[in-house]
């Protein structure tokens, strides 16, 4: 970028570490700076809405994240001494895929489509969208 492009970002950034951002001080940099007027006027209101906000909503905020979290440690550890069960370790293949194959009725059924299940496979249409995955049984 330009030099002046460079000197103008330092006076806004000089601005924006004010200790104080009042109308006093946004008035010197308007006298000192006036192709600046906009950028000025526009960062000032920013920095007064940050501040308004930040004393309104941070401690809520805060003290939501901070339940959220002794929450999250207080179930993870309680959770953390018990074995991953697998619900599916004592089931079959055949069994796996009776359920699959229901669990694809159910969704096809429900989704006002014709039940294919009782249909040879020559004779299901060979454009019938499936659902989730689940081709006509």
């Amino acid at each position: 970028m330009t030099d002046s492009y460079d000197a103008d970002e330092e006076v806004l950034l000089a601005f924006a570490v004010e200790p104080e951002t009042d109308n006093a001080t946004l008035e010197r940099y308007l006298k000192a700076y006036p192709h600046l007027t906009d950028q000025l006027i526009d960062l000032s209101l920013d920095l007064r809405l940050q501040h308004a906000t930040e004393e309104q909503t941070a401690p809520v905020d805060e003290a939501w994240v901070e339940a959220s979290l002794a929450a999250f440690r207080a179930i993870s550890s309680a959770n953390a001494s018990q074995a991953v069960v697998d619900p599916f370790e004592n089931v079959t293949a055949a069994e796996l895929v009776a359920l699959r194959q229901a669990a694809c009725r159910a969704a096809l059924s429900k989704a006002s489509a014709p039940d294919w299940s009782s249909s040879p496979v020559s004779q299901q249409p060979l454009s019938k969208p499936s659902r989730r995955g689940c081709a006509p049984a």
